[in-house]
C-alpha cells in the first residue's frame, strides 16, 4: 500500500479473474477500485516497486506484450500509462527496479537489451527517461547524500566500487577505488550519519569493515 494523496491508496491485488493488478482504495469511501487491467486476462501485470513523485505514482508492470517495463498512474484508468519500452527487443523486458527520488527526478536500474543494467532517471517522460551513464553497472542501492545520489558501481577496471551522480553523464564519477583490482570493495548498506555516509566494503585484505566517506576520495 502507497499513499498516492491524501484521498486515495494504491496497491497490488488478484480479484481472482484478472490476477493480481492495479487497484485504488478510497479511505473515505471505503471503496475498492482496480485503475486499470494493464495485461488483459487472468495473468495480471503483477505491478511492483511503487513510488510517490510529484503526484503520481510509478512502478514497475507487465502488459504481456513489453515485459516488465516503467509505467506510472495517477490513479484513473486513462492516466495509468507505460512511460517507455526500456527494452525494445521483442518482448523482453526492462526489469526496472530500485526507484529512488532526486533532485525532482526519479533514478533507478533497468536492462535495455544492449548495454546491460544501467543506472537510469526519468522526468516522467519518454523523452525524458535515460541512462545517466553508459557502461557503469549500478546495484540498486542508493542513498542521497549532500548533493549527490550514492550507489555500488562496477566497470571491468574497478571492479563494484562507490559511485555518485549529480544527474549528469560528467558529474557520475567514482568516489574512490577502495580494493585495488578488478575485484572491487563491493560497497553495501549505504547510511547518511551525522554529515558523513557510512557502508560496509571490504578492501581485499581485511575483509568486510565499517567505512565512512564525507563524499570526497581522501
Amino acid at each position: 500500500f502507497i499513499a498516492l494523496d491524501d484521498e486515495r491508496v494504491i496497491f497490488s491485488a488478484n480479484n481472482g479473474e484478472s490476477g493480481m493488478e492495479l487497484w485504488v482504495l478510497s479511505p473515505e469511501t471505503g471503496s475498492f477500485v482496480m485503475v486499470k487491467d494493464i495485461n488483459i486476462g487472468s495473468d495480471g501485470s503483477n505491478p511492483s516497486g511503487f513510488t510517490e513523485m510529484n503526484g503520481e505514482l510509478y512502478f514497475s508492470a507487465n502488459d504481456g506484450e513489453h515485459g516488465n517495463e516503467l509505467w506510472k498512474t495517477d490513479g484513473t484508468e486513462e492516466g495509468t500509462t507505460m512511460i517507455k519500452d526500456l527494452n525494445n527487443n521483442s518482448d523482453s523486458s526492462g526489469n526496472p527496479y530500485g526507484f529512488t527520488e532526486f533532485n525532482g527526478e526519479l533514478y533507478f536500474v533497468a536492462y535495455d537489451g544492449e548495454t546491460g543494467w544501467e543506472l537510469w532517471k526519468t522526468n516522467g517522460t519518454e523523452e525524458g527517461t535515460v541512462i545517466v551513464r553508459e557502461n557503469i553497472y549500478s546495484s540498486a542501492e542508493f542513498s542521497v547524500f549532500g548533493d549527490y545520489l550514492y550507489f555500488g558501481g562496477s566497470e571491468s577496471t574497478y571492479g563494484s566500487e562507490l559511485w555518485k551522480t549529480d544527474g549528469t553523464e560528467e558529474g557520475t564519477t567514482m568516489v574512490k577505488d577502495i580494493r585495488d583490482g578488478s575485484g572491487g570493495s563491493n560497497p553495501f548498506d549505504l547510511t547518511e550519519f551525522n554529515g558523513d555516509l557510512y557502508f560496509s566494503a571490504t578492501d581485499g585484505t581485511t575483509g568486510y569493515e565499517l567505512w565512512k566517506t564525507d563524499g570526497t576520495s581522501i
